[in-house]
């Protein structure tokens, strides 16, 4: 199925996307969402723009569905959360560049200059909004305030169980079995 939505791009295939279980989604991300053993948010993103295309209500499903690593990992390296406390600290400037959430509870700001990768975010985050706002407030305090990289750690462990399933190995694995072509030799 991952290889078919390839072929001519999933985003031509909005029928079949909304009919993908929560097991199709997630392993689709465990396949394309990785460069090498690291995860690409970015691209985690551009999957799940594809849904927020179909609706809000299919990226806020999708999203919440994902195993909780995944949920952080993708937000937690573009978001930073401010209470009202810090707002009022802040410059004029600065607080226009954040974003209110309801009843002005917390302040979040998108930090990627990507114009993509902040859209999808704002995007992904208006959505999880508009059908929960208590699981978007949480989302945004743990992707905010967990240790960097914890939830991507943690989330890699987790795809290579489910690859090694799959009978695929790690990177990190192929390049012992695998060395690479030294060109100038």
């Amino acid at each position: 199925l991952y290889c078919a939505l390839l072929e001519r791009g999933p985003a031509s295939y909005p029928d079949i996307l909304k009919h993908l279980s929560a097991e199709q989604v997630q392993r689709i991300l465990d396949y394309d969402a990785w460069q090498k053993d690291d995860l690409v948010p970015q691209q985690a993103l551009n999957w799940l723009r594809l849904f927020r295309d179909i609706s809000t209500e299919q990226a806020y499903r999708r999203l919440r569905d994902l195993d909780e690593e995944y949920q952080i990992g993708i937000i937690s390296p573009f978001v930073r959360v401010f209470d009202n406390d810090a707002y009022e600290a802040m410059s004029d400037e600065e607080q226009d560049c954040l974003y209110r959430l309801p009843n002005d509870a917390l302040f979040y700001c998108v930090l990627s200059e990507d114009k993509e990768v902040h859209e999808n975010i704002v995007g992904l985050i208006e959505a999880v909004l508009a059908h929960d706002i208590n699981y978007a407030m949480s989302l945004l305090c743990h992707s905010a305030y967990l240790p960097p990289l914890e939830s991507a750690h943690l989330l890699g462990q987790f795809r290579k169980a489910r690859m090694e399933e799959d009978g695929f190995i790690s990177h990190e694995a192929s390049m012992i079995c695998f060395a690479e072509i030294d060109v100038e030799k």
